[in-house]
This record gives structure tokens, sequence and C-alpha cells, in this order.
């Protein structure tokens, strides 16, 4: 990308393929094991975006490409965040996709970070599922109801998701960023467990060591999490015990003082 004689430009890859969006036009929802290989490339790309600090702002099916051998691609970068930010936009100018936009995003905030393409990503993920937008009607309702309105509940729209995929597409549709997947490697992992109980349920477990390592990884760290919040709840629950009987002490002392009185 760059500036020639006053105008911006960017090149792209071409891509010999379809789009994601083209498959849910032709094909309706796609298949569970479809969708996850679809999106685990997709975070593999984000990735890639976080570690150059580039925030992609327009995660959506028609820019995400499948070519012929099954490899993802993400396109279309017009609208990244970047330097040329000051020169291009206006404080609170709201760019982006309405079918598809954050919540701070649809807000017109500045210094997004890799959260609000993951809120993108969810939305995305919900359309590839549902064969369905999250929400509908004109673009100012659409982008307020991104900010406002909870999700349609996905699992009424289709009933055979496993509960731990409908899950994480609410999670990484969260209002807040903080309350989201926090990067694209927490989804990964997640996802990589994801696809090991969907391949079960056809009688084919993956059994590749990388699959078994990831596996195992993630379910140290989410037991290490786990460890973690009974620690919290537990010296929570110390303080609240302590508090209690300092209480009962200092009744107990006034009433004897009354009764010596």
């Amino acid at each position: 990308m760059g500036k020639y004689q006053g105008l911006y430009y960017f090149s792209m890859e071409y891509i010999d393929g379809v789009t994601v969006d083209d498959l849910i036009r032709h094909d309706g929802p796609l298949e569970q094991e479809k969708v996850i290989d679809i999106v685990m490339q997709v975070c593999q790309a984000l990735k890639y975006l976080q570690q150059h600090n580039i925030v992609h702002r327009d995660i959506k099916p028609a820019n995400i490409m499948v070519t012929k051998d099954g490899q993802v691609k993400l396109g279309d970068f017009g609208f990244i965040q970047s330097v040329f930010d000051a020169e291009l936009m206006q404080e609170g100018t709201t760019i982006g996709t309405p079918d598809y936009i954050s919540p701070e995003q649809a807000r017109g905030e500045r210094n997004l970070d890799v959260r609000s393409d993951i809120y993108s990503l969810g939305a995305t993920l919900f359309h590839m599922l549902t064969g369905k937008t999250l929400f509908a009607g004109s673009c100012s309702k659409v982008m307020r109801d991104h900010i406002e309105t909870a999700p349609p509940k996905m699992e009424e729209l289709r009933k055979d998701l496993p509960r731990d995929l409908v899950r994480m597409v609410r999670k990484m549709m969260e209002k807040q960023p903080i309350d989201r997947y926090q990067s694209p490697d927490e989804i990964i992992k997640d996802l990589e467990m994801l696809k090991i109980d969907v391949a079960a349920d056809g009688g084919q477990i993956p059994t590749s060591r990388s699959q078994i390592l990831n596996v195992i990884t993630a379910e140290k760290e989410r037991i290490a999490q786990l460890e973690k919040t009974l620690d919290a709840v537990i010296a929570r629950q110390g303080m609240m015990l302590g508090a209690a009987i300092a209480g009962w002490v200092i009744a107990v002392a006034a009433f004897a003082w009354a009764l010596i009185k």
C-alpha cells in the first residue's frame, strides 16, 4: 500500500476461488466442520495482523475467500486501522459493514484492537451457521442493535449445534470487549477442542500428535484458570467469614459490657 500523486492505493493477491458469502448464498447454513476450519484459518490471519498492530475492521463473509484446495484467505484491507487514519478520518467517523460491525466500531471509537475483529468474526460465524445475519433493518437500526440489543439465540435457529459452539459464538459477540475472547489464539484452542468433539460424533477422532498436544495444552490452561477462580472464591469466602466472626465478637463484647454496666 502507498500513496502516488496524491492518491492512496493498495494491491491484493488474486484469489482463484469463492467467497464465504457465495457459499452461504448457494448452500445456506454451512456444515459445522467446514465452518470450524474456515474460522480457524481466519484466526491465523488475525493473529498475524495483531502481531503487526493492524485491525481489519471489515471482517465479513464477502471478505473471506476459499481457494479450490480449501485454503482460506482474508481479503479487502481498504478499512484497516492504520497510520493513515488521521488523514482519512474525522473523530467519530464510522466505517465497516453494518451487519458485522462491533459495538465500539459502530460508535465511531478510535484505537480499536483485535477484539473488534473478533466480534465481527463472531457475527460472521453466526451467519455461516444459521444462514441469517444477526439483525435486520436499516443501516442505522442494525448498528444500534449491535450496540444495544442481545443477539438472537442461535440454538433456536439451528437445533444441531453443539452447546460449546453456541457458547463460543456468544462469547465472541459480547457487547463489551473485555468480556470477549481476548486473542485469536484463545479461539483457536477452543476450536481445536470442539473440532475433536464434532469429529468424534462421526466416529473419527483426530489423533495427530499436534492435535493431541493442542488439546492437552488447552486443558491445562483451562484447569489452571479454574484453579485461579476457585482460589479467588475461597479467599473471598474466607474474608466474608472473618468479617462475620469479627462482627459477632464485637456484638458479644458490647452485650457483655452492657451487662457489666
